[in-house]
């Protein structure tokens, strides 16, 4: 076979792994969704994801992405094989309009912790609470996010929100390491851990208000 036809073969393969992850983004459970949304984000990063999708299977380059389905229907909506490169085109076309949507969520979460941050230092919890929910919206899978919303829930005392916050950054902080595997520097580690134990603090801090308040 000729080394151009065991690049393209090999190619096909990984672009078959990186199905898997699409289709279980459109799955009726919501664990699984997050699950497979978590290896998505990291696949755009070009990092190794948990099973067998092989290290740099994911990265974004000219020729490899995820697959819109809709590019291969003609105007009829019948399944067609394109060339070569025609095919590289369009994955090349859907690399990019995937990787600005992913930096235009980053912006718009940026923005609204920063507005969220401006809130809490004003003590106009409510505000925050908002602005926090939005940030989430955009990135659900920043831990960060759900440790802060966790400080401003524990201001206006709801504390059952506040416990769940601090569950969900906790899981969400430790799978994000996992996912990473061996491409975790000791800089993630570290600061993984810092992040546990700050939000095992606020967990803390909840519950001791419970228990003063019983």
């Amino acid at each position: 076979m000729p080394k151009e036809d065991r690049e393209f073969e090999s190619f096909m393969e990984r672009v078959d792994k990186i199905g898997s992850i699409i289709s279980r983004l459109t799955s009726k459970e919501e664990s699984v969704r997050e699950e497979a949304a978590k290896e998505a984000d990291l696949c755009l990063e070009g990092k190794k994801v948990k099973g067998d999708i092989d290290e740099g299977a994911c990265k974004i380059k000219q020729n490899r992405t995820v697959i819109n389905k809709k590019a291969f229907e003609d105007e009829n909506g019948d399944q067609y094989s394109p060339s070569k490169e025609v095919f590289m085109a369009m994955v090349s076309k859907d690399a990019d309009e995937r990787y600005q949507r992913k930096k235009e969520r980053e912006r718009k979460a940026k923005k609204w912790t920063q507005d969220a941050e401006k809130s809490k230092q004003g003590e106009d919890y409510e505000t925050a609470l908002y602005q926090y929910t939005k940030a989430i919206d955009e990135q659900v899978n920043w831990p960060k996010l759900f440790a802060e919303r966790a400080k401003v829930l524990l201001k206006l005392k709801l504390k059952k929100r506040a416990i769940e916050d601090c569950d969900k950054a906790l899981k969400l902080n430790e799978d994000l390491l996992f996912l990473k595997g061996e491409n975790a520097t000791d800089a993630d580690k570290t600061e993984a851990n810092l992040l546990s134990t700050e939000i095992e603090s606020i967990k803390e801090e909840v519950l001791a208000l419970t228990y003063t308040e019983t």
